[in-house]
């Protein structure tokens, strides 16, 4: 057992999201399987990290937040692929008043990441939640409502495009 150091400048060039910071750190966790920490040396940052990092590394998870117009077809699709992978949170949710699940401010504030399936709903999240989207991530998909619940041409979309953002997991 021991502890892995990030220097300043291994800190300084990754992002200063929660999201981005939990797959640097779940990267070196994995490279380094004996470690039982991080340090970080930066201490500037490190009050910002450490914070983070004190209930993320041991699990850690990655919140996502999937989000179409009704939650019906899409968005519950990637909540049902996602849920299954180690060190993921997702949930889903629908931005128009019909939807399954409405779309809340607390689920915003839940999330590390709200992927969205099209342009318009970026904007309709920016417009019904702009207070709550500071410092959120928030990724437009670009699938269009051209698919049934779980049709395996629509997986094999979502993997494709979720999975390089996610990094290692």
């Amino acid at each position: 057992m021991g502890a892995i150091e990030l220097a300043p400048d291994s800190i300084l060039s990754c992002s200063k999201t929660r999201a981005k910071l939990l797959v640097v750190c779940s990267t070196l966790m994995k490279t380094q399987p004996k470690a039982d920490s991080l340090v970080l040396s930066n201490t500037k940052f490190s009050k910002v990290a450490s914070k983070t990092l004190s209930y993320s590394i041991k699990p850690l998870f990655m919140k996502l937040l999937f989000v179409c117009s009704k939650n019906r077809l899409r968005s519950p699709t990637a909540e049902a692929v996602f849920a299954g992978y180690e060190g993921l949170e997702v949930d889903s949710a629908g931005l128009d008043r019909e939807a399954e699940i409405l779309l809340s401010s607390e689920a915003i504030q839940w999330a590390d990441i709200i992927f969205v399936m099209e342009k318009s709903h970026r904007s309709k999240l920016s417009r019904k939640f702009q207070s709550y989207l500071k410092c959120k991530r928030v990724i437009c998909l670009d699938i269009p409502d051209e698919y049934e619940y779980m049709e395996s041409a629509l997986v094999e979309l979502l993997k494709r495009k979720v999975m390089p953002l996610l990094g290692t997991f």
